[in-house]
């Protein structure tokens, strides 16, 4: 029996296999993701998408193409109505996605249209470079240029809707955005340019048309890719499918519950009482059960114990009754809705019960008969006790009944027609099932390897070597999310795990070392990173060759670490070989190229070689602006160098000022005021503040560059105690102005 059902749609000039297939031939739909998620039915839908072939070309347009797929989509679900839906869509997949879930939602709730049933069932949407509407429809035009370049299009109707000329965008956008109020949708957004054809690389969908700003149910994603291959993955390992795989997961977790309470509201405006509808602020939804985390584990001996004592629940003899209990924070919770969302189909109805309180209780009792239909919306807790023991196959689930003082007897049927499980703390709980009670204790060390396996997505095969790799990935993770503080010391332990396991020559194990090198880094533990950053490199020299890819990178980080310790010559020289490495091995245009050049100018600029500096941060400046457009973390982190080697160059200027606050702003935008980046402009603009006498703002500014550093990094960190030096000379240079 499938959880949910996950469809995808292709774009422009696509197929419905072709188009998430590698080169290598993995068809990620197929071959890897139903390993991760095998309770999801995977499906991939196929149209007429040919731009090149005037014989081949459709002539439906978008709206004929959308209003086409639900129906589609609808014969294929005939069986299966009510199951949850995740949509995946690429490029102008996501434009018929959104016109058709538009479509489906003009028909009200109360037609019992079978369009309607997908809308009711639909989860989540995750648009891979679709663009949305702007404001005056410029930046679409020129988004279709870009993508009209990639695929060399002739005139046909479906590209009529997305000319210069028309507002179909716009309409669909309006359209769809009344429809997804309850939809969960995920925006991927390509990192990279697009080649183009006559050598050119382009941004197609850049991130600022690949999302719609304000909408609440929405996250946005960067996946490091251009916009044709942000919809392919090699494997299990590619960075970009663990992030797409991890929203699929929740969604899938979380699915049915949410589309059951769809369904709810749904059924309530479709079964008409007298003749009226209930209006949407009389309905009322059963509670849900808590979902489970997409990190539990399987604890087979409690899951073993609930079946045996609450299945089969309908003895005539006695009712069937389990009670968990243990300290708090044992997973009590966790594992009965995991119980329950396996063993869900064995029960008629199952009631989830607040019991923190008797006054919660209550309510969730009285909620669970009104939620039944409007003929009990004048009903009490007590006529759900009475209703109970009138039904078959009902679970009643009481959590959290930890209170001394609460007595649950008068909440609990008599009837043997239904079972009751019940979650506490407290051990006087016990006496409501004598014989069927079970503690709740820590994990076994199998169940503990198991959920390592789980957190950080790996199954080796011995428990010594998935220890070592799953220390890794959290690691790994934990450093990605900046979290540096507490993962320096999970780092230390899987670097010396995986180096006594795998070796020291493991590529497992020189990523681990590679990655506490820099975290390492940003915690100001310089001598230490560069003794470490040495090594990678040597190894991945060692092991790849001195002009490897690899090896470039290993040196490119080594080399900032060298510009911390003031070993600016070396610096230099290991900057200008990754440079010229990724020149000849990527191009001159690739963003890694132009991320070594920003790098090598930043270290020509401490060295006093200013002029070179100076021309090869406006070169950065100028390609990132092309390649990435001027809303981009790159181009942003290029104009703010400049800026400051222009004030290091010609000394305090408005020019400077004015290019490095623009920095600043884009910066807390796109990035966040946290964000090292911005944190860094912050600095700078202090400093040129400072220089051109406007001491109260620079020594404002550099109160708030303190105080972010405080936070994220500590007080004993080196930057924040070099913020803390430079306010202070700040401040004393401020008073004596004011004579104090």
């Amino acid at each position: 029996m499938f959880s949910a059902s996950i469809v995808a749609i292709h774009g422009l000039d696509g197929h419905r296999e072709k188009s998430w297939t590698t080169e290598d031939k993995t068809m990620w739909l197929k071959d890897v993701l139903p390993n991760d998620l095998p309770n999801a039915r995977i499906l991939t839908y196929g149209y007429d998408a040919d731009t090149r072939s005037f014989s081949q070309t459709s002539t439906q347009t978008i709206f004929r193409h959308a209003e086409a797929f639900a129906e589609d989509l609808s014969r294929q679900r005939r069986t299966h109505p009510e199951r949850p839906i995740i949509f995946l869509a690429h490029s102008l997949g996501g434009i018929i996605l959104k016109r058709a879930l538009a479509h489906c939602h003009i028909y009200g709730p109360e037609s019992g249209h079978y369009l309607r049933d997908i809308i009711t069932s639909t989860l989540g949407v995750l648009l891979f470079g679709t663009p949305h509407a702007g404001a005056n429809g410029v930046e679409l035009a020129e988004w279709m240029h870009r993508l009209l370049s990639v695929y060399m299009s002739t005139t046909n109707e479906i590209l009529k809707h997305l000319n210069r000329d028309s507002s179909a965008l716009e309409e669909i956008q309006a359209q769809y955005l009344p429809a997804s109020q309850r939809i969960d949708t995920i925006f991927f957004y390509e990192e990279y340019p697009t080649p183009l054809f006559g050598g050119l690389n382009k941004m197609i969908v850049p991130r600022h048309l690949a999302i719609i700003a304000g909408e609440s149910r929405a996250k946005t994603v960067v996946l490091h890719a251009d916009h044709c291959e942000m919809v392919k993955f090699n494997d299990k390992h590619d960075i970009n499918y663990r992030k797409v795989v991890d929203y699929l997961h929740e969604l899938v977790e979380n699915g049915p519950a949410k589309v059951r309470e769809n369904w709810i509201r749904e059924n309530s405006y479709r079964i008409p009482v007298k003749g009226e509808l209930l209006p949407p602020q009389q309905i009322v939804l059963p509670k849900p059960l808590l979902p489970v985390s997409r990190n539990y584990v399987q604890r087979p001996e409690l899951e073993a114990f609930l079946t045996k004592k609450l299945v089969p629940a309908f003895s005539a003899e006695q009712q069937a009754r389990c009670v968990l209990h243990g300290l708090g924070g044992g997973g009590k919770t966790q594992v009965a809705s995991s119980w329950i969302e396996g063993n869900r189909d064995k029960f008629n109805r199952v009631i989830v019960i607040d019991a923190s309180s008797q006054q919660q209780i209550e309510a969730d009792l009285e909620r669970a008969i009104r939620s039944i239909g409007p003929q009990y919306d004048k009903s009490t807790w007590k006529d759900t006790l009475a209703y109970l023991s009138s039904q078959k196959g009902w679970l009643l689930f009481f959590d959290n009944a930890d209170s001394p003082g609460l007595h649950l007897d008068n909440y609990l049927p008599s009837s043997t027609n239904g079972a009751i499980l019940i979650t506490t703390w407290n051990r006087d709980c016990i006496n409501y099932a004598p014989d069927s009670h079970i503690t709740v204790g820590t994990l076994t060390e199998n169940e503990a390897i198991n959920l390592l396996h789980k957190v950080a997505d790996v199954v080796p095969p011995s428990n010594e070597a998935s220890l070592a790799i799953a220390l890794a990935r959290l690691f790994s993770t934990l450093y990605h999310r900046g979290r540096l503080e507490e993962t320096e010391q999970i780092g230390r332990d899987a670097l010396a795990l995986q180096t006594e396991i795998l070796g020291e020559r493991h590529p497992e194990t020189i990523t681990t070392m590679g990655n506490l090198a820099l975290a390492l880094h940003q915690l100001g533990q310089f001598e230490e990173a560069e003794r470490m950053g040495r090594k990678v490199v040597a190894l991945q020299a060692e092991i790849h060759g001195a002009r490897h890819l690899e090896t470039a990178r290993a040196m490119g980080n080594l080399a900032l670490t060298l510009q911390k310790c003031g070993k600016l010559e070396e610096a230099e020289k290991n900057g200008r070989e990754v440079l010229a490495l990724r020149v000849t091995l990527l191009g001159p245009r690739h963003p890694h190229t132009i991320l070594a050049m920003g790098q090598l100018a930043t270290t020509l600029c401490m060295r006093g070689q200013l002029e070179e500096a100076e021309t090869m941060e406006r070169e950065v400046l100028t390609l990132s602006t092309e390649i990435h457009g001027p809303r981009h973390p790159d181009t942003v982190m290029a104009m703010g160098n400049l800026a400051w080697t222009v004030h290091t160059i010609r000394g305090p200027s408005e020019e400077a000022e004015a290019m490095t606050r623009d920095a600043l702003a884009l910066s807390v935008e796109l990035l966040g005021l946290r964000h090292p980046d911005t944190t860094r402009t912050m600095i700078n603009l202090a400093k040129i503040l400072f220089a051109l006498n406007k001491l109260e703002e620079a020594v404002e500014m550099q109160i708030k560059v303190l105080a972010l550093l405080t936070d994220t990094l500590g007080p004993e960190h080196p930057f924040t105690i070099d913020t803390m030096d430079e306010l202070a000379f700040m401040v004393s240079e401020l008073d004596r102005r004011r004579g104090i």
